[in-house]
């Protein structure tokens, strides 16, 4: 078998038939396997994706509750899969028409492959939170300086997969970028496909916005402690992290813009999680514009 989509999910029951509508319109001519890998789901996620048993080739749902998250339940996913290449998706976003297709002709040059995001079809009228990977892979803007793309829309050869261990499951926020980096430390490098497009939605909600920046920046610290390799002079550090909070605060007085208003709440979670951060993690707080999906 050539390509085993593998979707994790937790409480998804409103989006996965988006996921799974899209992956069912899928034209290709090899064979795949549709691997949805619950993790103690309660709201009826697993009934909403027994309704595309018939409409997707090799179609499975497996469970994955010893340990909550994502990387647990990839990992679950890719252990059983039978394809040569796993291609890890997310329950709440859809890939677009020619999306596997894209993705297998660009595995068979490269090991690793990462979708380009489009975030304007399941986000009408939402705005405000930045959005990465739309015209290329971001890079961590503290060392080691190497690539990070969002896990869903991300595809790799199974070995290599398995070669680094999978992702780590110690992690609940920014795993993919983690797992990236420990493919790019054994020499691997990811290619950005512009033909594979992977429609990403946002938090639905300003509440959700502000818990996404917080919990990102915070995460991207431990990125920070874990791999940085000598990194900024703290002083420096400390300067562009003020000057970020002052930009922040300029932006107060144009609040009545619907858009400014969620790029105000975005950069206040995003810079209260760097403060946190930097005090759980005892390092001084990465660029305000680190990695983010």
């Amino acid at each position: 078998m050539r390509v085993s989509v593998i979707i994790p999910c937790f409480n998804e029951a409103k989006t996965i038939g988006h996921q799974l509508a899209a992956l069912a319109h899928q034209r290709v001519d090899f064979d795949w396997e549709v691997i949805v890998v619950d993790n103690g789901s309660t709201d009826g996620t697993v009934r909403q994706a027994e309704r595309f048993r018939d409409l997707l080739p090799q179609f499975r749902i497996i469970h994955a509750t010893e340990r909550r998250g994502a990387s647990h339940a990839r990992n679950v996913g890719a252990e059983v899969a039978r394809g040569r290449w796993l291609a890890f998706c997310d329950a709440d976003d859809a890939v677009s028409g020619t999306w596997l297709q894209s993705v297998a002709t660009d595995l068979e040059t490269h090991p690793i492959v990462a979708s380009r995001f489009d975030g304007r079809w399941l986000n009408p009228g939402r705005n405000g939170r930045p959005l990465g990977q739309r015209h290329d892979i971001e890079r961590l803007w503290y060392p080691p300086f190497l690539k990070h793309a969002g896990g869903s829309g991300l595809c790799v050869l199974k070995r290599h997969h398995e070669a680094i261990g999978g992702f780590d499951e110690r992690l609940r926020i920014l795993e993919d970028a983690d797992y990236c980096i420990r493919l790019q430390l054994e020499g691997l490098d990811i290619h950005f496909s512009r033909r594979a497009v992977l429609h990403v939605r946002y938090p639905s909600d300003r509440s959700g916005l502000f818990r996404q920046a917080r919990l990102w920046a915070r995460a991207n610290t431990a990125l920070y402690r874990r791999y940085g390799l000598g990194g900024q002079a703290v002083a420096e550090a400390w300067r562009g992290y003020a000057d970020g909070v002052w930009r922040a605060i300029r932006k107060l007085r144009k609040l009545r813009n619907p858009r400014v208003r969620s790029a105000v709440v975005w950069q206040v979670g995003w810079h209260l999680g760097l403060l946190e951060g930097a005090l759980i993690h005892r390092v001084a707080p990465v660029p305000h514009h680190a990695t983010h999906r």
